[in-house]
């Protein structure tokens, strides 16, 4: 989800599409359609597990600081170049490439936890048998 709004959202860049508002609404809107905030929510909570989910409102509120304090940077963006939008369309196609390499990277997959906890449970083959 997060590949294909970033490149609708990068589509905001072309002169094209933000000549007119019409335009950029349209593409906005588009990009709407990939926003995944309650699944990525429930993801958290179950990769916190039972006796971690007291720390979800940590990371709550570090996404909201990190909201705002982007927004502080883009607006200082717009400020340094005068109202032009296409350096904060290149610095999201960046920041969003960056992520999108964090996250295939860093997030575990799923399988692999369950398995390594199986095996640890049931004595380190995974079968079961001790």
């Amino acid at each position: 989800t997060q590949v294909g709004s970033s490149f609708i959202l990068c589509c905001l860049a072309l002169p094209w599409v933000y000549q007119t508002y019409s335009r950029m609404m349209v593409v906005t809107l588009g990009s709407q359609l990939f926003v995944s905030g309650g699944l990525l929510d429930s993801y958290t909570l179950d990769l916190l597990g039972t006796q971690n989910k007291g720390l979800y409102g940590r990371y709550r509120l570090y996404s909201s600081i990190s909201w705002g304090l982007g927004s502080m940077v883009i607006g200082g963006i717009m400020d340094h170049f005068h109202g032009d939008f296409e350096p904060n369309f290149l610095l999201f196609a960046v920041l969003s490439a960056l992520l999108i390499v964090l996250v295939a990277w860093k997030v575990p997959n799923q399988a692999v936890v369950q398995h390594r906890e199986t095996s640890n449970d049931t004595g380190g083959d995974g079968s079961g048998s001790n």
